[in-house]
C-alpha cells in the first residue's frame, strides 16, 4: 500500500511540474528609438525594465513608474527605451491578461497567442514565456 501511494504522489508531482501553469509577458524594444506604449487590460504602478547585453542575455534590471494610469478601464502608459525589455505580467494562467498594446499612438497590437508578433517559449508547455518584439 505504501509503494502505491508513493508512486501516485510522484506521478502527481511530475504532472504538476510538467504543466507549469505560470506565464510571463514581456515587450522588447528592438528599435533604435524610444517607444511610448499604452497597455490596455491591466493596471500597474511600476514596471520592471531589463537591459540587453551584447551576448543577447538580459542584465541589469530597474523599476520605472508609469506615466499615466486609469482605473475605470484598466490601462497605463510608459516609455520603453531602445534595446530594453519591459515585464508586463507574471502570474498563474495559460495566457496573458493584457488585451491591447498601442505603440506610439499609431500601431495597435492585439495580444493573442496565435499572431506572428507574439512568440511563446517553450511552445509545447501550458503557460510559458510570451514576448512581443517591437522593430522599426
Amino acid at each position: 500500500m505504501k509503494k502505491i501511494t508513493l508512486i501516485f504522489l510522484v506521478a502527481i508531482l511530475f504532472c504538476l511540474t510538467a504543466c507549469d501553469p505560470v506565464h510571463s509577458f514581456a515587450v522588447y524594444n528592438a528599435s533604435a528609438k524610444e517607444r511610448k506604449l499604452q497597455v490596455i487590460g491591466i493596471s500597474k504602478d511600476s514596471i520592471l525594465i531589463q537591459e540587453q547585453t551584447s551576448k543577447g542575455n538580459f542584465g541589469k534590471s530597474t523599476m520605472i513608474a508609469v506615466d499615466f494610469k486609469t482605473e475605470e478601464k484598466p490601462s497605463f502608459e510608459f516609455i520603453l527605451p531602445p534595446n530594453k525589455q519591459a515585464h508586463l505580467e507574471f502570474g498563474f494562467g495559460i495566457k496573458p491578461v493584457t488585451k491591447l498594446i498601442i505603440v506610439d499612438q499609431s500601431d495597435t497590437i492585439r495580444v493573442k497567442q496565435r499572431i506572428g508578433r507574439l512568440k511563446k517559449k517553450p511552445f509545447y508547455r501550458i503557460g510559458g514565456n510570451f514576448r512581443l518584439t517591437l522593430k522599426d
